[in-house]
């Protein structure tokens, strides 16, 4: 995938477009399957910054900059709840969860039907039977003209909503830190080592904190060790233990 930095202003510009090239509806099935290019663009963009700083060059100008880079950040972590699930269909995730995956694919729909209006709008505007000059309106008085069926208190209720509306954007933001996780390239080396060391271990055992974000974690690691034969996965009964051991002839990782 072909990936230009400083094309996109924002992670939902970038996820819509991903969407589009594969030509898939805004749905939880199509951010699912584009994920792996979401973060390989956040991987490259890392890849961008370390180059730049070690040769001194000019390529940190296409970097997402430090202010943007959380939002970029929050999309990837709904992004991998979401694969999460189509991974495992039967983990449960919390309601805050759901309404996490929820938001995003509404504040996704919503981006697009903003940006197709934008360049309607645009259309319009550079069109020249659009413009109307000052003498178009001579001898126009200045009124207001509701439609007939619209009373007062129809115009009191609805300006009430809008005021509501607005209410929640002026809000200040609720501000948290964002705690220090492990990557998944530092966790299949973690998984590489202990089975190295003790030759068999089980799934809950990688897991670590037992925590639902490391039991994720560590079932990807595993699953990619797995594609590269360097451990097997066994389970002596349906919905028993899942035991990890070390595989007879080594892959690479």
């Amino acid at each position: 995938m072909e990936v230009k930095l400083e094309k996109f202003s924002g992670p939902l510009e970038l996820l819509l477009k991903l969407i589009e090239e594969e030509k898939l509806e805004v749905t939880e099935i199509a951010l699912a399957q584009v994920t792996d290019q979401y973060l390989a663009y956040l991987e490259a963009n890392a890849r961008l910054v370390r180059e730049s700083e070690a040769g001194g060059d000019e390529l940190a100008g296409f970097a997402i900059g430090m202010a943007e880079l959380a939002d970029f950040l929050v999309v990837a972590s709904r992004l991998l709840l979401i694969k999460s699930r189509a991974l495992l269909p039967t983990l449960e995730f919390t309601d805050e969860e759901e309404e996490s995956i929820r938001d995003l694919t509404l504040q996704l729909k919503e981006y697009r039907r903003y940006r197709d209006a934008v360049k309607a709008l645009r259309a319009l505007a550079l069109d020249d039977n659009f413009i109307y000059t000052r003498p178009a309106w001579s001898g126009v008085s200045v009124g207001f003209l509701p439609p007939s069926r619209v009373s007062p208190s129809d115009l009191s209720v609805a300006l009430g909503k809008v005021i509501t509306s607005l209410e929640a954007f002026l809000r200040p933001l609720e501000q948290k830190l964002i705690a220090r996780t492990i990557s998944i390239e530092d966790k299949i080396r973690e998984v590489v080592t202990r089975i190295e060391a003790q030759a068999k271990a089980q799934i809950q055992e990688l897991a670590g904190s037992g925590k639902k974000s490391d039991l994720i974690l560590a079932f990807l690691a595993v699953l990619f060790l797995f594609k590269e034969k360097v451990v097997t996965i066994m389970q002596s009964k349906r919905f028993g233990e899942i035991s990890i051991v070390k595989h007879t002839t080594h892959g690479s990782v």
